[in-house]
């Protein structure tokens, strides 16, 4: 469904934004001072979800800053998920921006093409 919209990368991250001091959160940060060990124990959890299925492939995977890249048998779309730590999430919102867009119409027309894949 999404390669007919022209959609080859789909990225799904979950966000840690700030450590137990208020401050930016770093992966060292997190694991020193916060929950770094759970939140590596729900990465390694779904890489062996992803590892037990016949249609979904390990391509790249990054265990320290728990992030990894999965290819699809039956697709082309290159699917990456993990964490985003501190200032690299706002980094990332700009980068995925198509330039010339407005986040507010982009948003509005992601959230259409889900909801028309859930129906």
């Amino acid at each position: 469904m999404l390669e007919s919209f022209g959609i080859e990368n789909f990225e799904i991250y979950i966000g840690v934004l700030f450590d137990t001091g208020d401050n930016p959160a770093t992966v060292q940060s997190d694991k020193t001072n916060g929950f770094y060990s759970s939140s590596k124990q729900g990465f390694e959890y779904l890489q062996n979800l992803v590892k037990q299925s016949s249609t979904i492939k390990i391509i790249n995977e990054d265990t320290e800053n728990l992030q990894m890249e999965l290819n699809l048998s039956y697709s082309s779309l290159k699917v990456k998920i993990g964490a985003l730590y501190g200032n690299d999430i706002t980094f990332f919102e700009d980068k995925i921006l198509p330039a010339g867009k407005n986040k507010t119409v982009y948003l509005a027309d992601v959230i259409q093409v889900l909801c028309l894949a859930e129906a």
